[in-house]
């Protein structure tokens, strides 16, 4: 825990620098307060030991088989998880840059290394591509629990910042970059063809009154889903079937939603109501991740396993609350209140989670050359 909180101090010492900057040269200062952060992240992701992050061992493990399979066996051969007692599926994309990346290096901790360099680099590019507050996203992505999260689902984690890297496509109407690459990271984990639906729906205009119902619809689908239940093994893939069966309550999961909807729902109750519209306007990518992170959260009330699935969307987070205080709050000083009440409360709720729960299994941590 205490490494965590490391983190948080280092992150408010950049605010203090930050602020010391003052208005010159704000850019340049983002860019640096940015890189600073990540490679802080960096490092402590690229250094942890097997035993910092649930799947992290699984990982590893993979790698030291695939790297001494021939091209041919690497693409087609099975992969077994610690312990060799079962097979892990896993993307031919994944299989292949493990097999490159076996022919470069041997010791297990480059495959840790190069997943944490991919992901740190996706971050940050992400934040460059939609915020101006480089650090308040930071901030998120830390106390949001999604730096502990993505040290335990690396291979998600790359597949979803490449998803929300492209969907300045949607922004640019640009369908077939988008596809493409939504389809590139679906090669490294399946799901992230989800992401091929945002397309569509983020041409759909949202207003504020809209917003409301939607949001009412989302959770109606979502609790009703188990009405639908007993056929849903007919449509979902047979590798995916397993989800359907898991009766073991994901409380963590459901906490985490209702926190998620508290603090998007708390900011938009402070942005003023002739604003409100303006800012879901110009924010339609970030409305329809946090619909579909609201429904997903309700269908996990029937199927515990699609907290999974709200995990896709989370990540959006992290730019979409910046996003609707700058384009939906025109005065500086109610923005920097309104930031100020997210940034308290949300590190506050992180510290208090470190105590209680083990975030993605990533605690104690440790660096790898401290493991036994």
């Amino acid at each position: 825990m205490s490494w965590y909180l490391f983190i948080l101090g280092f992150l408010a010492v950049l605010a203090f620098c930050r602020a010391l900057a003052g208005k010159r040269n704000a850019a340049a200062a983002e860019k640096g307060i940015l890189l600073a952060a990540c490679a802080l992240l960096l490092f402590f992701m690229a250094f942890r030991a097997e035993s910092v992050g649930a799947d992290t061992r699984q990982y590893t493990t993979a790698f030291e088989q695939i790297r001494n399979m021939s091209l041919g066996e690497c693409l087609t051969k099975t992969v077994y998880g610690a312990g060799g007692n079962h097979a892990i599926g896993l993307e031919y994309g994944y299989r292949l840059y493990n097999w490159l990346l076996g022919q470069l290096f041997r010791h297990p901790q480059a495959v840790t290394a190069a997943n944490s360099v991919l992901i740190i680099f996706l971050l940050y590019r992400f934040i460059r591509l939609q915020s101006r507050y480089a650090l308040f996203c930071i901030w998120l992505y830390v106390t949001f629990g999604l730096f502990q999260t993505e040290m335990n689902m690396a291979r998600n984690a790359i597949a979803i910042l490449w998803c929300l890297c492209a969907s300045r496509y949607i922004e640019e109407k640009k369908p077939l970059l988008y596809a493409a690459n939504v389809l590139g990271a679906a090669l490294f984990h399946q799901t992230a063809l989800f992401f091929l639906i945002l397309y569509p729906l983020s041409g759909i205009r949202i207003t504020a009154r809209s917003f409301k119902y939607l949001i009412l619809t989302a959770m109606a689908a979502g609790f009703g889903i188990f009405l639908v239940k007993p056929w849903l093994h007919l449509v979902i893939p047979e590798r995916y079937e397993r989800y359907l069966y898991v009766t073991s309550p994901d409380t963590e999961g459901l906490v985490l939603g209702a926190f998620y909807f508290a603090v998007i729902l708390a900011v938009l109750l402070m942005l003023r109501r002739e604003n409100r519209s303006a800012a879901l306007e110009i924010s339609p990518v970030g409305n329809w991740c946090f619909l579909m992170n609201v429904f997903s959260f309700c269908v996990s009330y029937t199927l515990i396993a699609a907290t999974r699935a709200a995990a896709l969307f989370s990540p959006y987070f992290i730019v979409y609350i910046p996003q609707l205080l700058e384009r939906g709050v025109r005065s500086e000083s109610r923005k920097r209140f309104i930031a100020v009440c997210v940034t308290v409360f949300c590190g506050i709720v992180y510290v208090l989670r470190l105590t209680v729960n083990n975030i993605g299994g990533t605690m104690p941590y440790i660096f790898f050359w401290q493991q036994p």
